[in-house]
């Protein structure tokens, strides 16, 4: 059980790392990615949302490779 739930971290790590990834390569090559709300003046800018996605997928990531690799606990 435990060697499953670390393979959906990571998997779900994967799919962090891929969206953000991408919208951060988008940013940095110039294209609009940012969050405008309609009506209100001003947008927030796509690093605001790709970094956080980055460092959760990271921080994802390790846990599911700590519940993998973990050797299990005999009693």
């Amino acid at each position: 059980m435990r060697e499953l739930a670390g393979t959906f971290l990571i998997l779900v790590s994967m799919a962090g790392l891929a969206i953000g990834g991408l919208w951060a390569f988008m940013k940095a090559a110039g294209a609009e990615v940012d969050i405008c709300r309609a009506g209100e003046g001003g947008c927030t800018s796509g690093w605001y949302y790709a970094v956080p996605i980055l460092v959760a997928a990271l921080v994802v990531g390790a846990i599911g490779i700590g519940l993998v690799r973990s050797k299990p606990q005999r009693n």
